[in-house]
């Protein structure tokens, strides 16, 4: 499993992670994953309800307790970026409770190192770096 730019707490987040989702609103959704999406698929309607269900996901989330994150038995890889929406501090932590986990933390901000479409650094092989060491952690576990 590659668990990227993921919490299982609200407190693994930015404070400002949780204000931002109370105005959410598809109004204010990124232009740039608008268009993603709708690449994939044309449906506006469809868009909305993607990005409806995600905000009250969101607004909802509850804590995953500690003994269910510890019973993960898949090999895991924990991604983020140092400047994440998710506290690297948090992911240490989620790191140490699934049992043989690894942790890749790069440079950068939510997103940054996967090429995410509303990525704030523009001019970075990071997602270069992160595609190559996924693939061979995923290829580790398929011996």
């Amino acid at each position: 499993m590659v668990f990227a730019s993921s919490i299982t707490k609200r407190n693994g987040a930015q404070p400002q992670l949780w204000e931002f989702m109370k105005q959410a609103d598809f109004s204010n959704m990124p232009q740039p994953l608008k268009d993603a999406f709708l690449r994939v698929n044309p449906d506006m309607q469809q868009l909305k309800i993607m990005h409806d269900r995600d905000a009250a996901r969101m607004r909802d989330f509850k804590d995953v307790p500690d003994h269910l994150v510890r019973s993960v038995r898949v090999p895991t890889l924990v991604v983020l970026g140092d400047d994440d929406i998710v506290k690297p501090e948090r992911a240490v932590e989620r790191t140490r409770l699934i049992s043989g986990a690894r942790l890749l933390i790069l440079p950068g901000g939510h997103g940054d190192y996967l090429g995410e479409a509303v990525m704030m650094q523009k001019d970075t092989r990071y997602p270069e770096v992160t595609e190559r060491v996924i693939e061979e952690f995923l290829d580790s576990q398929s011996r």
